[in-house]
């Protein structure tokens, strides 16, 4: 099996974080059987000093340092026996070019498409230690395989390995040491560098939210609501989450440590807190759409139970999902047999996540319809803003996602290989989006604390003689901090009277109220309840 291919699906655990490349300092022990030849693809490489912009500086190599030990299926005539290999660019990644290469004699001369051929050979010697386990002790042919590679011009990186002579096949062939793959600014891949300096980007933005956010709750403290708590918390795990990939990328880059197999703790760690803050990200939107503390004070209770068991069984399946990526990496890091990713795994979550969005979009639906029909304009405004953001956040989501399959079905490149990263990435965009959108639409303001507790007056006369529940000509709000408040309609503007520190009856004559170009009545401080919103 080639190398390079068992690499890509094992790094397919971690899609995440990886790209198309494999840039690392690998420790080697891999055999393949009844094949005299096996193939180590970088992928996209940097050449030295021609790095991205930002870290443009540097050395870019391929290093090797191996034992490369062969049990030939005959032995040579000429009693030579060599291990080659071969370093070149190419202009495309043609795993199927290899049946046909033959670096042994120089007379035949390699395709086309490769460019900057540079080919070493070292001879082998026998190894009376090696074979035991395949009941060929003694017939192995060892050699040791020191070579250094300078990247001089950037493009699709190989080194390839082959038993020379060809006619003498190779019924065992192991690879054993380090090889390591380095671009001019460390050891992440070429295609996957991009998702370092986006995430220090993601960490500050987020930062920058939670700040203006977090200032916007301090100065209107008074007016905290339960909604503005999540959002900041959501805030707050998002930073982190970004934090933990970007010392997952800075610890591989620096380190060389492969992303797989097994993962690296810090990767682990990442991966787990992509699955909280998807968790909560979710849980907050839905509460969000079910009006809680915008349009109702509290939820009902078997409202609330749906909510917390919906959350709960998503976080459950996407753990459960880690989890297994994590055990089958960790086998193949530990000498198992490789296990094919399998994707009945990522079902339970994928279903858990269309019952939110199919709740979310419901309950919005019903929520901009209620708003409509009860004439509050200021509230419906809110959660058309968040339909929108909603629709955009979709569109651009499914535009995307298709792009990518066809892309991927015509076996095209929808980007350079230096833009493959926004590939990953994306989708964290589109998310940071919708959170700043929501931050913004619910942000705290002096009258953030009258929106579950009032309902708009209507503007117009029609509107008051036909509006349910809603007093017109004297509005009284009772059970309030501060006592009884009544709410006239004869244009006085005298102001409001305070009866020293007793709870007694204070009057105000209100013309308007803050400056939304609406009034809300106070009629009724117990939580409204929207019972057609299941």
């Amino acid at each position: 099996m080639d190398y390079t291919k068992k690499m890509a699906r094992a790094s397919f655990f971690a899609a995440c974080l990886v790209g198309a490349g494999q840039s690392f300092k690998y420790s080697l022990d891999d055999t393949v059987y009844e094949q005299a030849r096996t193939s180590y693809s970088e992928g996209w490489m940097y050449g030295s000093n021609t790095g991205p912009m930002g870290a443009t500086h540097g050395s870019s190599y391929i290093h090797t340092d191996l034992q490369v030990t062969a049990i030939p299926l005959r032995e040579p005539s000429s009693g030579e026996f060599n291990i080659s290999i071969m370093f070149y660019r190419s202009t495309v990644l043609d795993y199927g070019v290899y049946e046909n290469l033959n670096i042994c004699d120089e007379r035949v001369s390699p395709p086309s498409a490769f460019t900057d051929v540079e080919v070493i050979s070292f001879p082998a010697v026998r190894n009376a230690d090696y074979g035991a386990e395949d009941g060929a002790l003694g017939q192995a042919y060892t050699a040791d395989v020191l070579a250094h590679r300078e990247i001089t011009e950037s493009g699709l990186q190989h080194a390839f390995i082959q038993v020379c002579p060809t006619d003498v096949g190779a019924e065992v062939l192991n690879t054993a040491g380090s090889l390591d793959f380095r671009n001019p600014y460390g050891y992440l891949p070429g295609a996957d560098y991009g998702c370092l300096p986006f995430e220090v980007f993601r960490v500050v933005a987020s930062m920058a939210l939670g700040i203006g956010f977090g200032y916007a709750m301090l100065a209107h403290r008074a007016s905290i609501l339960p909604v503005h708590k999540m959002i900041i918390g959501v805030i707050v795990l998002s930073t982190l989450e970004a934090s933990t990939w970007w010392g997952a990328y800075s610890y591989v880059n620096a380190t060389g440590r492969p992303y797989c197999c097994p993962y690296p703790g810090v990767v682990v760690l990442a991966m787990l807190m992509e699955v909280v803050r998807r968790t909560t990200s979710r849980f907050m939107l839905l509460m969000i759409c079910l009006g809680y503390g915008i349009t109702r004070v509290q939820l009902e209770r078997r409202e609330m139970i749906s909510v917390c068991a919906l959350t709960v069984a998503f976080f459950a399946s996407g753990i459960v999902q880690l989890a297994s990526s994590v055990g089958s990496a960790s086998n193949v890091g530990s000498g198992g047999e490789y296990e094919t990713y399998n994707p009945l795994l990522a079902v339970p979550a994928l279903l858990f996540d269309m019952v939110f969005l199919t709740w979310i979009y419901g309950q919005l639906s019903n929520m901009l319809k209620e708003l409509k029909d009860l004439n509050e304009t200021y509230k419906y405004k809110m959660f058309r803003g968040l339909a929108w953001t909603l629709g955009t956040f979709v569109t651009l989501f499914t535009t995307l996602t298709v792009a990518m399959l066809a892309a991927e079905g015509s076996q095209t490149q929808s980007w350079e290989w230096k833009f493959e990263w926004i590939n990953v990435v994306s989708w964290e965009i589109l998310n940071f989006c919708m959170l700043a959108a929501v931050s913004i639409i619910w942000r705290p303001s002096p009258r953030s604390a009258l929106l579950a507790y009032s309902k708009q007056l209507a503007t117009t006369e029609v509107g008051a003689e036909e509006a349910d529940g809603i007093e017109m000509d004297t509005v009284e709000f009772q059970g309030a901090p501060g006592g009884q408040f009544t709410i006239g309609d004869d244009g006085d503007d005298d102001g409001v009277e305070e009866e020293g520190d007793e709870l007694g009856d204070r009057e105000g004559k209100v013309d308007g109220q803050g400056g939304l170009g609406t009034v809300y009545s106070m009629a009724n401080f117990e939580p409204q309840r929207h019972t057609d919103l299941a």
